[in-house]
């Protein structure tokens, strides 16, 4: 590198426009570079006392539970009526072995054994949920809500240990207010199940624990806003860009008028 640049100087590569303006844009791009590792160092600067209040300030977020959760599916496999059997066009003469009757596919479910299959699990979801409330056990519970969707063998295990608030679904993080023993109401989820809470302990992480965790966290904020300062609007010299309306690309370097794009309408 440094005998070729040493060879461009003598061939006096390094004066000119051209030059200049690369060494320009080169000049704006390592001041920028060096803009954001200053910035970024700058914004990891967070001190303990600064941690320890965002602490105290978010302390609800720093809660964990553990939770038995039942999950309850939203429809039920429907086992069609098999369709009868249709006697054959021909017998193969040539195969003995083939029956005289074929059986056609069992039709697919109707929108209206979809839909009460659907009410039938909504209105076992809420039963389910009242005897969690009284206090059957959740594991048995799930054992019955996958049995009822058909599903013998899928249940899921309903033990979830050390959840924090920020790792449950939005519309689920309600549980987090539940006391020790409590059971939630039906939570009806868009992915098309039903969940029951039932919340065995809940603890405060200490602050030790998630002293990096809080660390980090204002730390990227602080860089985020000091980094938006820069992505404001930008106002154009029109003088040197040219009307914002219709403006066209830069001609390809060798290219003919007729080769340009015309001027874009928006």
């Amino acid at each position: 590198m440094l005998k070729r640049a040493a060879a461009a100087e003598k061939r006096g590569l390094d004066k000119g426009p051209t030059y200049e303006e690369k060494m320009a844009l080169a000049r704006m791009q390592i001041l920028s570079q060096e803009l954001g590792r200053v910035l970024q160092e700058d914004s990891g600067k967070v001190t303990d006392a600064e941690i320890e209040d965002d602490y105290k300030k978010n302390e609800a977020s720093y809660e964990q539970a553990t939770f038995e959760r039942i999950f309850v599916p939203r429809t039920k496999q429907i086992v069609p009526h098999a369709a009868p059997p249709k006697a054959a066009a021909k017998p193969d003469l040539k195969n003995p072995a083939m029956k005289a009757t074929t059986r056609s596919a069992p039709p697919p479910p109707t929108e209206a054994q979809k839909k009460a299959a659907e009410a039938a699990m909504k209105k076992l979801a809420g039963e389910i949920q009242a005897r969690a409330a009284k206090g059957e056990d959740p594991d048995k519970l799930q054992k019955e809500a996958f049995a009822a969707a058909g599903l013998p063998n899928n249940a899921t295990n309903t033990k979830m240990e050390k959840v924090r608030r920020t790792a449950l679904p939005a519309n689920h993080q309600v549980v987090m207010d539940l006391k020790p023993g409590e059971v939630s109401q039906l939570i009806s989820d868009p992915n098309g199940a039903y969940y029951i809470y039932k919340l065995e302990s809940k603890e405060t992480t200490p602050l030790d624990s998630v002293k990096a965790e809080i660390r980090n966290q204002i730390s990227s904020q602080r860089f985020r806003d000091s980094m938006q300062s820069f992505q404001g609007n930008v106002e154009l010299n029109d003088a040197y860009f040219g009307p914002t309306q219709n403006r066209l690309p830069p001609p390809r370097p060798g290219a003919k008028p007729s080769d340009q794009p015309a001027a874009d309408p928006d």
